[in-house]
């Protein structure tokens, strides 16, 4: 993985920093994956990771280039995919690195000028307001494990309940029946994300909801029947 950023503005860009910036975040990524196409095809099939940045969605102050340069990455990516079958293209959305950049370039002017006003839009003088796709998507994910988690401990307890004299070799099972039905699910959702995207990963998820709702509601007992 490589990267390259310049804490300026755009006006103080050199030709060397648009090059070098372009060069490095862009066009590095689109000769490794051209090279490797040909190689992962020969050996039947292979994944590629881009590794790109949030500032795709939520621009970083005073990193024009960098945000640039890795808005072209998660296009390539996204586009490149779906033309190979054989093929699994991975995007990574990695968060911001200021102080790492603090660090290594405390000498530069441009850097301490640039770092100045970051700090000065963070104490409010122009406010950068938190990304609500990021918020969402933390919220979802709590919501989503904690979902999970509680209907593991009910089917788990219901199951053991039903044999309390075999609790070990019922939880056994139950646990086989667990991570088996997750490697299928895991297998069947990155097949569908390479060759068909996201609708086709929800798709799958709302299908095996409603399958499970209506093997449950087909083993309900009757009214009336104790």
């Amino acid at each position: 993985m490589a990267g390259t950023a310049s804490l300026r503005l755009i006006e103080e860009a050199s030709d060397e920093d648009i090059a070098g910036t372009m060069a490095t975040n862009l066009l590095g990524p689109i000769y490794t994956s051209r090279a490797a196409i040909p190689l992962l095809r020969k050996g039947g099939g292979g994944d590629i990771v881009n590794v790109s940045s949030e500032s795709t969605l939520d621009p970083f102050p005073f990193l024009t280039l960098y945000n640039t340069s890795k808005g072209g990455l998660d296009v390539f990516t996204k586009a490149f995919g779906p033309n190979h079958r054989f093929l699994a293209t991975v995007l990574i959305n990695e968060g911001h690195l200021y102080e790492h950049q603090r660090r290594y370039a405390e000498a530069d002017e441009a850097y301490k000028r640039a770092l100045v006003g970051i700090r000065s839009l963070k104490r409010g003088k122009a406010p950068i307001k938190p990304s609500d796709p990021f918020l969402l998507r933390d919220v979802a994910t709590v919501l989503l494990d904690c979902g999970l988690r509680s209907a593991l401990v009910a089917n788990q307890t219901l199951i053991t309940s039903v044999a309390p004299v075999a609790r070990s070799r019922v939880n056994t099972v139950f646990g086989a029946h667990i991570w088996g039905g997750n490697a299928v699910g895991a297998f069947l959702a990155s097949t569908a994300l390479a060759h068909w995207g996201w609708l086709a990963v929800c798709a799958i998820a709302v299908s095996a909801s409603c399958l499970a709702l209506s093997v449950q509601w087909r083993s309900r007992p009757a009214r009336g029947v104790s």
